[in-house]
């Protein structure tokens, strides 16, 4: 496999994990993405190479076991759009003061103001679109409203893998074999913790002045329960597709095995991504 990507990529993504650029670029990495059942793109998924370095690894987050780490399916929306609105920290376009007759005046939303001259008139750009300046106020309340949307998806794609997996599980017969089949990735005890922690996440998202330390508490449930799944993978990859053949288990439990746990994993740290994101949010709102 051929590992190469942009910089545009690579800076996105390394903004979005809180990690340096440079390691990153100095990295073998793809970008995969992360699809459901649908054909909807739920996430992105860098995969690195099988020689890359452990300590940069390390230093990116990456579990060297699994070479890969997730990334939200919103990583790539940091781009400013360009839709005539402008922070007022961020450097302006080409301007000019038009001229003509006065141009057409949008309506304002709340925290959005004209920039103008000082005597009063209306800045705009070549097209003669007047300019919005936005406030850091209204930002950080776009920005919580897309990291909200953003967790709702992927707790509902928790929701469909963990449905998912569940329906597929192989029958339990006395002959069936006892190491793969009854050690599962996810006990009772599991399921029931995935299920609080979607309920408590969905009904933060809900009020009016969610709790950021809920919210990160529920993110770590979740990040946890996805690396123990991630390690189950490994031992019972570790056995080996012979292993599945000598018991006879049919190839739709061997794909189970993998596949299906390997879904959840995903979805869990997608979602505790999602939830951290806004809590971070909420802790600078």
């Amino acid at each position: 496999m051929d590992f190469d990507h942009d910089e545009q990529q690579a800076r996105l993504i390394a903004q979005h994990w809180g990690v340096s650029v440079e390691s990153l670029e100095l990295a073998s990495w793809n970008l995969e993405e992360i699809e459901g059942d649908d054909g909807e793109v739920y996430g992105y998924l860098v995969r690195f190479a099988a020689d890359s370095d452990p300590e940069l690894l390390e230093q990116l987050g990456v579990n060297s076991k699994d070479l890969t780490r997730d990334v939200s399916a919103w990583a790539f929306d940091s781009q400013e759009p360009d839709d005539g609105i402008y922070s007022l920290d961020a450097p302006f376009p080409d301007i000019f003061i038009s001229e003509d007759d006065e141009p057409s005046i949008p309506e304002l939303q709340r925290g959005e103001s004209y920039l103008t001259t000082e005597d009063g008139r209306v800045l705009t750009d070549e097209n003669g679109n007047p300019l919005i300046a936005v406030t850091a106020t209204t930002a950080l309340v776009n920005d919580i409203a897309a990291a909200k949307h953003e967790l709702l998806v992927c707790l509902a794609l928790v929701e469909d893998t963990v449905q998912l997996y569940r329906e597929a599980l192989p029958p339990r017969h006395h002959n069936n074999p006892p190491g793969l089949v009854e050690d599962d990735p996810l006990s009772p005890a599991d399921f029931e913790t995935v299920r609080k922690a979607v309920e408590t996440l969905r009904a933060e998202v809900g009020e009016d002045d969610p709790a950021p330390e809920v919210i990160q508490a529920q993110a770590s449930q979740l990040r946890k329960l996805a690396l123990s799944i991630t390690s189950w993978i490994g031992r019972k990859l570790d056995l080996g597709v012979d292993s599945l053949i000598k018991w006879g288990v049919p190839v739709s439990a061997a794909a189970w095995a993998h596949a299906n746990p390997d879904r959840i994993s995903r979805a869990l740290n997608a979602a505790a991504d999602a939830a951290s994101k806004l809590a971070q949010l909420l802790g600078a709102n």
